[in-house]
């Protein structure tokens, strides 16, 4: 899905482009098409290319009921499966370093020191990086929420929490929307460092690419648990 999304966000930019024609759009879309054909193929993944595909097909239909899929395919990056945000560092411009850079939220959120928003330069700000604070997802949920993919554009409540306090990065966080997934607090149990999670009462969250990470290991354990 990564990869498509990547592809469909690379067409995009290409027919966008006021100097492409559509008969140079259409031969650019055949082309990525074939591209990824024969990715699957080396991967031996044809079937999950094709549950991909229909799955983009849905969103077409009914693109209501698939918000995700733009705003995932929206944010699409080589560098990052984690929503980042810019912000400035002065202790770093106090040394005389470059202070500006992007930061991932679960590292603003566990290490910021001093985090706040500033209106008029209409970006973050930070005092370096100290001891590790709790970083928590505030929204009502239940277990019918579990296991579907969604939009933060459908749920403006979503609040970003740094020990328990509102935080800055909630209000950066809905300029864009965001896919995010919950799954029950049970899948930790299956989940290491590499996929960053923000606990939610009795559920666990993930954004953007960790999402789909996150939603694979809860759709291996309900797998399991079926056939067990």
């Amino acid at each position: 899905f990564t990869v498509t999304a990547q592809a469909k966000n690379l067409l995009k930019r290409v027919s966008e482009d006021e100097e492409t024609s559509s008969d140079i759009s259409s031969r650019f879309e055949k082309w990525l098409e074939q591209t990824l054909d024969s990715y699957a193929k080396c991967l031996q993944l044809g079937a999950e290319l094709n549950k991909v595909r229909a799955r983009y097909m849905a969103a077409k239909r009914l693109p209501d009921n698939h918000k995700w899929v733009s705003a995932y395919e929206r944010l699409m990056s080589f560098r990052t499966s984690l929503p980042s945000e810019t912000v400035l560092d002065w202790s770093e411009k106090e040394r005389g370093r470059p202070y500006e850079y992007d930061a991932d939220i679960k590292t603003l959120l566990s290490r910021a020191v001093q985090l706040r928003y500033n209106e008029k330069i209409d970006k973050l700000m930070v005092k370096g990086y100290g001891k590790y604070h709790r970083a928590s997802v505030n929204l009502s949920l239940t277990d019918k929420d579990c296991g579907v993919y969604k939009s933060t554009e459908d749920y403006p409540n979503l609040m970003l929490m740094q020990d328990n306090h509102l935080s800055s990065v909630s209000h950066v966080m809905t300029m864009r929307p965001h896919l995010f997934v919950a799954v029950p607090k049970e899948c930790e149990r299956e989940i290491d460092w590499r996929i960053a999670v923000f606990p939610c009462g009795k559920y666990l969250i993930a954004f953007d690419g960790d999402a789909l990470l996150l939603m694979e290991v809860f759709n291996k354990m309900q797998r399991l648990a079926r056939i067990n």
